[in-house]
């Protein structure tokens, strides 16, 4: 019932979205935004989908700096988690690529008009899926048409008519090139200009490069999100830094398991099955000993009305999808006073010392099964681990301190290693 519904309400929503732009009623909404931390929050969300598959997910030529223009950011945001989507959806063995070229560079007249010197980016997402023949790729942008695939995995037929709408509504046209049996790339080419003011993106510049909180600072955070792909996400970046984090589907499992161990901050999607957000947070201000615990939505929604009833309805904050790492900082520290250290502050990881670990001891096939979780660079199950070890001795907590420093940085090969030599006993 819950996937049919949420089948029914896709449905609609993009129906909707296509009645309105036929009707002419689909306008820009044109504001300063950060494109690195667009794309780049679009990237951790379908690297972890791709993870899931099986799949080898490329980011590419995306600059390592902010990237302030001024543009539609929804339009442009659902334009590639259509084309994305889309991809990993049909591509069941090889790779996803989005990739990001500066073409060139005018002065002409462009959608914001505010007389900047416009960049021309191409921006290009590609498949090893089944591809599509001369004839499918002739009928596929029509509303409600779908290639053979497309019938096979289901959807609306919906999504490539809305992602070409956007495009024309920004002067561009989405192109694609597909061969059947080897793959599909879809591409686009933009007009972007400068933010027109020196961007201040949620002011969360001042969390770029944080690595973990600082010493002395610790949170205990309960997540409530029915999608897990969403839930893992979140989680990750918030064991990144070092905090304590329990999930739950709904928001009535959240507030059952807030009882039973009392978090700081609670972050609840606005819409789940049994019971959403906006119900849990109204219930959660009216339980005497947590009304004051802190509460943060979660959305895809990025409407102004929609934010001014999240916060009437009890939440503190609000924060959209696709997540982004520094916004999520800025909320701990606005809601909670928490400090951060930055990289430059927080030191490498310690290279294997030989002779370092080898008091250590792990039980059963726990190293294996660390070294498995490495593997699958689920930072989510490392963390787990480190948990059980700081409840043994002082080897083991030694060993979960290693763990949790390298996995913080990401260094799952040194991980790797490092269960190759620790010893284990039954």
């Amino acid at each position: 019932i819950q996937n049919s519904g949420d089948h029914l309400l896709s449905l609609i929503n993009d129906v909707l979205d296509i009645s309105k732009i036929e009707a002419g009623r689909m306008e820009l909404t044109l504001a300063d935004f950060d494109l690195h931390s667009t794309a780049h929050g679009i990237g951790t969300m379908f690297e972890v989908h791709c993870r899931e598959k099986g799949l080898e997910w490329k980011l590419e030529g995306l600059p390592s700096d902010s990237l302030p223009i001024h543009g539609d950011e929804a339009k442009l945001r659902q334009v590639l988690i259509n084309l994305l989507g889309n991809a990993v959806k049909f591509t069941t063995a090889g790779s996803v690529t989005l990739r990001f070229e500066t073409v060139d560079s005018t002065t002409r007249d462009v959608v914001s008009g505010n007389g900047k010197t416009a960049h021309r980016y191409r921006i290009s997402i590609q498949d090893t899926g089944p591809g599509m023949t001369a004839q499918e790729r002739s009928a596929i942008f029509q509303p409600f048409q779908q290639g053979a695939a497309g019938h096979e995995k289901g959807g609306t037929g919906l999504g490539l008519a809305i992602t070409q709408r956007h495009l024309e509504l920004m002067g561009s046209q989405l192109q694609v090139e597909s061969t059947p049996a080897e793959g599909s790339t879809f591409w686009f080419e933009v007009d972007l200009v400068p933010a027109t003011d020196v961007l201040r993106a949620d002011d969360t510049d001042a969390f770029a490069g944080v690595r973990r909180m600082a010493p002395g600072h610790h949170v205990k955070v309960l997540l409530a999100d029915d999608v897990r792909e969403n839930r893992d996400i979140l989680a990750t970046m918030l064991l990144d830094i070092g905090a304590e984090v329990a999930t739950a589907t709904n928001g009535r499992e959240a507030l059952d398991a807030l009882q039973e161990d009392k978090p700081d901050i609670v972050f609840f999607d606005v819409r789940m099955p049994v019971m959403d957000g906006l119900e849990a947070v109204r219930h959660l201000r009216q339980m005497e000993d947590f009304n004051e615990v802190k509460a943060i939505a979660i959305s895809a929604s990025v409407l102004a009305h929609e934010r001014q009833k999240f916060l009437e309805s009890g939440f503190d904050d609000f924060i959209d999808k696709p997540f982004r790492f520094e916004r999520v900082c800025s909320a701990l520290a606005e809601q909670l006073g928490i400090e951060f250290e930055s990289v430059a502050t927080v030191p490498d990881a310690i290279e294997v010392v030989e002779g370092d670990l080898a008091d250590v001891s792990l039980p059963n096939d726990m190293a294996a099964k660390i070294a498995e979780a490495a593997e699958l660079y689920s930072v989510t199950e490392i963390e787990g681990f480190c948990r059980e070890l700081e409840k043994m001795d002082e080897p083991q907590q030694r060993l979960a301190r290693r763990l949790r420093d390298m996995s913080q940085q990401q260094d799952m090969d040194g991980i790797l290693t490092l269960m190759e030599q620790i010893k284990t006993h039954v």
